[in-house]
């Protein structure tokens, strides 16, 4: 009988056990699905921005290539008319030719002073007035050394109104082994306006070429970071990112190839071990959390007391586990904000020009959709690129690529960016800097970083009619940068928010809470990369004054 009663209580004891490890089960079991599906969820969306940024980065690389080639051209006609519109060289050149002259003003003299691969002046006839190729005098025709559509080019020149001044006609040739960007106008008598009807253009014509030789190729690859820029003769490509280039009368020449930059890949390579990291340390963190829990529950013994305190045990355990999964929660739900808004821009309007909506490519609307996608694309990267700075700084990874650099130039080319951004938002933009400023060193991409941010933000929480000022100026031979505001002002207990990652101020103008709160702390960690500080000044309703103060060791002499 007393061995029935205790099988009984023994029973009674194994059973609550296993109902407490069942209910553990279910517990566990929605967190580690939603821990799955984020890893699924975030991993697909993390490769799905970074294959759109690819292609994004190869457009806009394509796009400024083809501009890049589309201004010399235009500088180059440019530098042609102010020769071939000029009274002494009409005389010099065609009147009673000098070839001394032609040396040391439209020949060897451009090529030293203007890099001009070659120089020719042509008759009526065709027939050769003065030549330069390669920065010496010679007797080449260039009718017969270039192919391309030159003599239609010439023919063109020669048609335009005699009593205008001349139009310069530009195209690219080839002399059999390098394109040429090409130049060419008649040489034309210059005339006061109130002489129209009176004939000034002459029938001999001027021409200038530039080759796409190796030093312009690698002028352009360092001034708009195109890297291994390249010119091949093939019939095909050999790049991804890749220019046509195309003679006068429509001859294939070659290509522009270069190595578009890879951000996508090194997004890939970054995050997603940090997502994977990320998400093994929570699985193991749950298991660990199960068999604990669980070597807890088979532990209790049959005394009420000891039972509810294990209860209570469990029951703090699960609120943790609840409270670091809401923590989990949150972070994902505010990432997929960020990550989900320029998405579904570049899935929508991408989507858009690939069934073609409104026709074949080629609509004015298809130009407002791909300044769109290029908006979010950069938008997505500019976030992902903040953590990742802040990522580097807290880990001293940072590093910062020192040269000499001129502090008006750089301010001057940061508000030519935001200047759209503050016409939009009806912001004043005034700057105080002198040409004569000294030259500091530091990293230009860097220092260019804190202007912007800090600029951006002063616009964001400046009203319409507000004021931005810029300002730079020495103390004690330390350059300081000045960026003033007549905004909303932050409050004394708002401070430390400003100044902290991943923080934003919340009030009546700005309520959206857009972006990550990063800038300013990266700003201020840069500036003291650069052993110099950033400080705040501001006051509610009467605008903020940031410094950043370089100290005096950076600054060059004069």
């Amino acid at each position: 009988m007393n061995e029935c009663n205790g099988d009984s209580r023994d029973s009674d004891m194994k059973a609550p056990r296993d109902e407490d490890i069942a209910s553990l089960r279910n517990i566990l079991l929605p967190f580690v699905v939603v821990l799955m599906m984020s890893v699924i969820i975030i991993t697909a969306l993390t490769i799905i921005a970074a294959r759109s940024q690819g292609e994004a980065e190869v457009q806009s690389s394509v796009h400024l290539t083809r501009s890049v080639v589309s201004d010399i051209e235009r500088r180059l006609a440019d530098q042609l008319l102010d020769y071939s519109y000029w009274d002494e060289a009409v005389q010099h050149l065609v009147t009673k030719p000098n070839l001394n002259w032609a040396d040391k003003n439209v020949g060897i003299y451009m090529h030293d002073r203007f890099q001009i691969s070659s120089s020719f002046v042509v008759d009526a006839a065709g027939r050769r007035i003065y030549a330069m190729v390669n920065g010496k005098r010679r007797d080449t025709n260039p009718l017969t050394h270039f192919s391309g559509g030159l003599d239609r080019m010439l023919e063109m020149a020669r048609k335009q109104p005699k009593n205008k001044p001349p139009t310069p006609i530009t195209g690219i040739i080839s002399d059999g082994t390098s394109a040429h960007i090409v130049a060419v106008s008649t040489l034309t008598k210059f005339t006061p306006k109130s002489a129209p009807e009176t004939v000034i253009a002459t029938g001999s014509t001027l021409i200038f070429t530039r080759a796409i030789d190796r030093q312009l190729l690698v002028d352009i690859s360092k001034n708009y970071l195109l890297r291994d820029l390249r010119f091949v003769d093939t019939k095909t490509p050999q790049a991804d990112a890749f220019v046509g280039i195309v003679s006068f009368d429509g001859t294939p020449i070659g290509f522009l190839e270069w190595t578009p930059e890879s951000h996508a890949r090194d997004l890939l390579t970054v995050v997603l071990p940090l997502i994977s990291l990320a998400f093994v340390i929570f699985g193991v963190t749950a298991f660990v959390f199960y068999r604990r829990a669980q070597s807890v529950t088979r532990g209790l013994s049959s005394d009420n007391l000891a039972l509810r305190i294990a209860r209570e045990n469990l029951r703090v355990a699960k609120e943790e586990a609840e409270t670091a999964n809401q923590t989990k929660t949150s972070f994902l739900a505010n990432m997929s904000h960020e990550l989900r808004t320029p998405l579904n821009s570049i899935i929508g309007f991408s989507e858009l020009l690939k069934e073609q909506i409104f026709g074949r490519l080629g609509h004015e609307n298809y130009t407002e959709y791909a300044a769109n996608i290029h908006f979010a694309g950069r938008h997505l990267l500019d976030l992902i690129n903040d953590i990742l700075d802040v990522s580097k700084i807290e880990a001293d990874e940072l590093e910062i690529a020192e040269k000499e650099l001129n502090m008006a130039d750089l301010i001057r080319s940061c508000i030519l960016i935001v200047r759209e951004q503050a016409d939009e938002a009806r912001v004043i933009l005034s700057t105080e800097i002198s040409d004569s400023f000294p030259w500091i060193r530091g990293d230009d991409v860097r220092i260019k970083q804190i202007v912007l941010n800090l600029l951006s933000n002063s616009i964001k929480f400046t009203p319409p009619n507000g004021t931005v000022k810029t300002k730079i100026f020495t103390d004690d031979g330390a350059v300081i940068l000045q960026i003033s505001d007549t905004g909303i002002g932050i409050a004394e207990g708002d401070m430390p928010k400003v100044l902290a990652p991943f923080q934003q101020v919340r009030n009546n103008y700005n309520h959206s809470g857009t972006g990550t709160g990063l800038g300013v702390h990266l700003s201020q960690r840069i500036a003291e990369l650069h052993g110099g500080t950033l400080s705040i000044e501001s006051a509610v309703g009467k605008g903020t004054t940031v410094t950043v103060r370089f100290p005096p060791e950076r600054t060059m002499p004069n």
